[in-house]
């Protein structure tokens, strides 16, 4: 990924998350790459990660919320924490004060995952089929 898509990407979500005081998991999914089940998971491990309920039982997260998850990725993920060693780093960060003064910018640039030779097979392979079925339509058009 280019610094330039990076800092686009940066700049969306940005302005994404402080459009708006609620969000629910899907729009937390979306704007941190995450999937729902992961979160609903991590929550169980890491409590300040779970989110207030709506009158209807749905989750409403905020801002810090969609910032302690970015946060969780990033060790889990980027720094290949074990869930038991992010929830020690985690600890040692707000001992010494860095947990409250994190920064949702400074999150998002390690939020960008380098995708996996399987990964990248598997999205060609859709590009390839996505083609066919567009040359069959075309080729049905004529």
């Amino acid at each position: 990924m280019t610094k330039a898509s990076i800092n686009t990407t940066k700049e969306v979500i940005n302005t994404a998350i402080n459009t708006r005081l609620y969000y629910r998991i899907g729009d937390v999914s979306k704007l941190s790459g995450i999937k729902p089940h992961v979160l609903r998971y991590w929550e169980s491990e890491f409590p300040f990660l779970a989110p207030e309920k709506s009158v209807s039982g749905q989750r409403v997260y905020r801002k810090k919320h969609i910032q302690a998850a970015l946060l969780i990725k990033d060790l889990l993920y980027r720094e290949r924490y074990s869930i038991e060693g992010a929830k020690k780093r985690i600890h040692e960060m707000k001992k010494k004060g860095e947990f409250k003064e994190l920064r949702f910018d400074s999150l998002v640039q390690s939020n960008q995952v380098s995708p996996t030779p399987q990964d990248i097979m598997q999205k060609d392979q859709r590009i390839k089929t996505l083609l066919q079925e567009i040359s069959q339509l075309a080729d049905d058009l004529v």
